[in-house]
């Protein structure tokens, strides 16, 4: 049986899984999604779709749980619903302090 492939068929194989993932970050710090916060999954998945062009949502989801598995992104659970945030720096959350004295 032939698979015919067109420009916009891509396979994900465990050859260029490396390949995916530098794909996605390099892709993630230029568009400097930290800033962006805490995102759900979905929001994610929807950007690594369209930064790899794969259909597949089970390569979708097997390039963001090694990503995950590396500590590139932090999980947190916000009302029993889980959020992740890009962070490969492990950057500490600031909290800015403003002081106003009336004198």
């Amino acid at each position: 049986m032939d698979i015919k492939y067109n420009q916009y068929t891509h396979l994900y194989t465990k050859k260029n899984k490396d390949d995916y993932q530098l794909l996605v970050t390099t892709y993630f710090n230029y568009r400097n999604v930290y800033n962006m916060g805490w995102l759900k999954y979905i929001h994610i998945r929807n950007l690594i779709k369209y930064i790899t062009q794969l259909k597949n949502h089970t390569s979708i989801r097997y390039i963001f749980q090694s990503l995950l598995n590396q500590n590139i992104f932090e999980k947190k659970i916000i009302y029993s619903q889980i959020y992740y945030r890009y962070n490969p720096l492990q950057k500490k959350d600031r909290i800015d302090r403003i002081i106003i004295s009336f004198e």
